[in-house]
């Protein structure tokens, strides 16, 4: 892959929700077990996105089909948490630089990583980088229980199936659409983010917005939410 420029802002703009680690106990459990792990990161075994990372790519991993490839380069990308204490955190704002639509992104991914000297980012899906571990993450939903129970008991091949399973889904998802929108990170707060009122989101966008499957919004409506909780505009 060649060399990234920075695109010019396209206008476009979605405001996309998440759960982050300190949402349920199984993620506020796995922040106590593990001291390096930030409150607000992304709660799954694969960090979508993975907001540590300097690239803070979006897959598919998550939506599948629905957000992904969608992005355009120049598009502004702001998360902020699924409903917590009355409201919502905002914890990153993301300048899309590049949508890969190659059936091997995520191997193109993992390749500029390594051109550049990175890690690779937790949802890149290449052979060598593997998910996180059951207790570093929030849980998967649809094993909540044994979620639990595997974690308390320590049991490493009951976390391990999970995992698999776990994984095994996004990997389906990835054969389906192997996008992956490279970014600049314009914020991150994953420790102490900025928190969004039903006012907050009124005032920006004149109501409070869907986010599952994020429409599209206008960078000036997303600017004017950013500027109300002290974030600096995307220009």
């Amino acid at each position: 892959m060649q060399q990234l420029s920075i695109p010019s802002l396209s206008g476009t703009a979605y405001l996309n929700s998440y759960q982050p680690l300190c949402y349920n106990t199984p993620g506020r459990n796995a922040l106590q077990r593990h001291r390096d792990l930030q409150p607000y990161e992304d709660a799954s075994c694969r960090r979508e996105p993975d907001f540590l990372h300097p690239l803070a790519p979006i897959s598919s991993v998550c939506r599948g089909q629905r957000f992904v490839p969608r992005l355009q380069e120049g598009d502004v990308v702001a998360y902020m948490t699924k409903r917590m204490d009355g409201g919502h955190y905002l914890t990153a704002v993301l300048q899309v630089i590049k949508n890969l639509r190659d059936k091997n992104s995520h191997q193109l991914v993992a390749d500029h990583c390594e051109s550049l000297g990175h890690a690779l980012p937790s949802n890149c899906m290449v052979r060598n980088n593997t998910p996180l571990t059951l207790d570093k993450t929030g849980g998967f939903r649809s094993k909540g229980r044994e979620t639990v129970a595997a974690v308390a008991r320590g049991n490493e091949d009951e976390m391990s199936t999970i995992i698999r399973a776990w994984d095994g889904m996004y990997r389906k998802r990835i054969i389906v659409t192997p996008n992956v929108a490279l970014t600049k990170p314009h914020y991150v707060e994953l420790r102490t983010p900025s928190f969004l009122t039903d006012q907050h989101l009124v005032d920006a966008f004149g109501k409070v917005p869907y986010t599952l499957n994020p429409p599209k919004t206008t960078l000036e409506r997303l600017n004017i939410l950013l500027s109300s909780v002290g974030i600096q505009p995307v220009e």
